[in-house]
């Protein structure tokens, strides 16, 4: 019983100790964060939310205008005067998005070192058919790659066979 008690408890204290840290919000947390695209393709612009609910009811978000190469995405400028320390992957693996589409797309979400961007990892989720038309929260989890403490930039990339240059897309 006491084995039991004991388990129970560790869980607990694990599930407490893991706390949610938002980096980016475009309101209170990096308002005025930048990201652009380094091949000149996507755009990025801070707009205000155009179809605000009940799943992002945040004033301002960012927009993604797809180009002819979504391939490098658009990632943080200056991230080291953003993100002044290396995300912590250990403790908060799993980072999630919102995202509004009118289509079906792929969203990658790429961490990487600045200002060696050669040392990435990168992990994938998909806005389905169901999930079209309204914001939806999308995680992408990097336990496998926790070990990895040099990350430290964020780069979006959002691609598949759906997307074309000059779709826009709101994060």
């Amino acid at each position: 019983m006491m084995k039991k008690i004991t388990l129970l408890f560790i869980f607990a204290l694990s599930v407490m100790s893991a706390q949610e840290v938002t980096h980016v919000d475009f309101d209170s947390n990096n308002p005025d964060i930048v990201f652009n695209s380094w091949n000149t393709s996507s755009t990025f612009a801070k707009v205000a939310n155009p179809a605000s609910d009940a799943t992002n009811a945040s004033a301002f978000v960012g927009q993604f205008t797809s180009g002819d190469n979504n391939d490098i995405g658009v990632g943080v400028i200056d991230p080291t005067t953003v993100f002044t320390s290396p995300f912590n992957l250990v403790s908060n693996s799993v980072f999630k998005m919102k995202i509004f589409s009118t289509k079906e797309i792929d969203v990658t979400f790429h961490l990487e070192n600045a200002p060696d961007w050669g040392n990435n990892i990168e992990v994938t989720s998909s806005v389905g058919a169901a999930d079209v038309n309204k914001w939806v929260e999308l995680s992408f989890d990097f336990s496998d790659d926790a070990s990895n403490i040099y990350m430290n930039n964020i780069v979006i990339k959002i691609g598949g066979a759906n997307t074309m240059q000059g779709d826009i897309f709101f994060f």
